[in-house]
């Protein structure tokens, strides 16, 4: 269960970056090039984002958390990965002074 969980925050977290990015749903670049968007950004928040997301969900960078769990090669992940991931959806939302549920694209766990 910890496992589905974890990957749906992390297309929330994606889902997030689009978001911030202003991408569309099918037109949007690869996450890493969303990723530098936000690097780009003057806003403040969008400029730490892009120093965290990549250990998370980047190859080169970090962990590739994403991949790891969307292909099959983590069939456990411990319950930590979990609760920080739910942590840093929730902080993001906060963060950006988004609506209570940035979830209006349709994605519904």
């Amino acid at each position: 269960m910890n496992i589905i969980a974890t990957a749906i925050a992390m297309n929330l977290i994606e889902l997030f970056v689009r978001r911030l990015t202003m991408k569309k749903h099918g037109h949007a670049p690869l996450l890493k090039d969303m990723i530098g968007i936000l690097s780009k950004s003057k806003d403040n928040v969008h400029r730490i984002l892009s120093q965290i997301l990549p250990s998370l969900l980047l190859p080169n960078d970090g962990l590739n958390l994403r991949n790891l769990i969307w292909h099959g090669y983590v069939l456990i992940i411990d319950r930590r990965w979990l609760a920080s991931l739910i942590v840093f959806v929730l902080s993001m939302d906060s963060m950006s002074h988004s609506s209570p549920s940035f979830l209006e694209d349709g994605f519904v766990p």
